[in-house]
């Protein structure tokens, strides 16, 4: 055997291994958990021990979204420090999760593009099939908080989409572009669909129907325009219900659409008051906002852990200046993405439409943000012809 097959080999593992612990990290609920929430923790600084050496062997330019996702920390860590945040280390913890996400992709995504989506899929579909089954074991939760049931897969069962969407995302992607993985991609659908029915998560099916329905369209241009579509609504749903919050039960459509197609009222479970409050927030330091806070701290102000929408979400951490430059890393990664489209990416690009979606009403971990653009980014690389990662293979 080759010192070449070796390496190659030794690359793999080290690839797979820290992938592994980053989506263990950030689709399992581990604070009820300590000895799980210790060890994964300790495992991912062994894994930035590893991606460091890795980087000083064979350092890399930053490249654009890397240079946002620097100054978006810079701005969000300033905010936090001002803030006197009493969860310093989230910063900290987010950080290293996002900057091992960039570095693996920087340094083989051109060598070893199809492995490292293998190994995404695969520890997420680790996370849902794992979760799947405790659901038979478990069907009230592992555990009860405050008369509130936590699940494995991302604790309250509104966060399971968190994973599910970025997993049916990125694996559909996969079975378009490779035509492989798919009994696992038929299997991943029907177990995150139970899942979703069991724990009566709504919201986070029509997401995945609505990603399910781009899936089976298979023109091109359909669902261009439908994505185009999505985008305009999206911006006028978030303008007129989240900041504007004007009153919809004039529409019929619209209260048809909550009221028996989302099972909610047109207070969205309530969350229009907790917009309301987070808005007041936010004018109370706009332009840095507020940094990374704990559970605690939005609770004595929101009376709710997050502020249940990505922009005002944003807008808390880390004001207008943070909003910007998250918007900036979005539009560099769609521009990216527009150079080099073809039908498997565009998939990819609509699950991320569904993902923010999801987050008109939820705020998903930064973390599976980063990785989708990070991946629409990349969208000329992955887009190359799959012989380079058999050229790789056969050194």
């Amino acid at each position: 055997m080759s010192n070449n097959v070796i390496q190659n080999k030794t690359t793999c593992a080290i690839i797979s291994f820290i992938i592994f612990v980053l989506i263990l990290r950030n689709s399992l609920y581990t604070e009820a958990s300590p000895t799980l929430h210790l060890l994964l923790s300790g495992l991912r600084f062994v894994s930035l021990g590893i991606f460091v050496l890795l980087y000083i062997r064979s350092p890399k330019k930053i490249d654009g979204i890397g240079f946002w996702l620097i100054l978006y920390g810079l701005i969000i860590g300033y905010s936090t420090i001002t803030h006197q945040t009493d969860s310093p280390f989230v910063i900290i913890s987010i950080g290293c999760d996002i900057l091992l996400i960039w570095g693996l992709c920087k340094l083989y995504l051109t060598s070893y593009g199809q492995y490292i989506l293998q190994s995404i899929i695969v520890s997420m579909s680790f996370c849902i099939y794992i979760n799947f089954i405790l659901l038979h074991l478990h069907p009230e939760g592992l555990w009860i908080v405050d008369n509130t049931s936590y699940y494995l897969l991302g604790g309250n069962y509104n966060q399971m989409g968190r994973t599910i969407i970025p997993a049916l995302a990125i694996a559909g992607y996969y079975r378009i572009k490779y035509n492989k993985m798919k009994l696992n991609y038929a299997l991943l659908v029907i177990c995150s669909l139970f899942t979703l029915f069991f724990v009566e998560s709504k919201t986070s099916i029509v997401g995945i129907l609505l990603l399910l329905t781009f899936y089976f369209i298979k023109s091109y241009r359909l669902r261009k325009w439908l994505g185009l579509s999505f985008i305009i609504f999206y911006l006028l749903f978030q303008l007129v219900v989240v900041f504007v919050q004007q009153d919809l039960s004039d529409n019929k459509h619209i209260t048809y659409f909550v009221e028996e197609v989302l099972h909610k009222d047109l207070t969205f479970s309530n969350r229009t008051g907790v917009w309301t409050k987070s808005i007041k927030l936010i004018q109370e330091s706009p332009i840095n906002g507020y940094g990374y806070q704990s559970g605690s701290w939005y609770k004595e102000r929101l009376e709710v852990t997050t502020a249940h929408n990505i922009i005002l979400e944003q807008l808390i951490t880390g004001g207008i200046l943070g909003l910007s430059v998250f918007i900036i890393m979005i539009i560099a990664a769609l521009r990216k993405y527009s150079m080099h489209p073809d039908s498997a990416m565009q998939f990819l690009f609509l699950g991320l439409c569904t993902y923010f979606f999801m987050m008109i009403m939820e705020v998903y971990p930064m973390t599976y943000i980063v990785l989708l653009l990070i991946l629409l980014y990349n969208t000329k690389k992955l887009a190359a012809d799959e012989s380079i990662t058999q050229e790789t293979k056969s050194e």
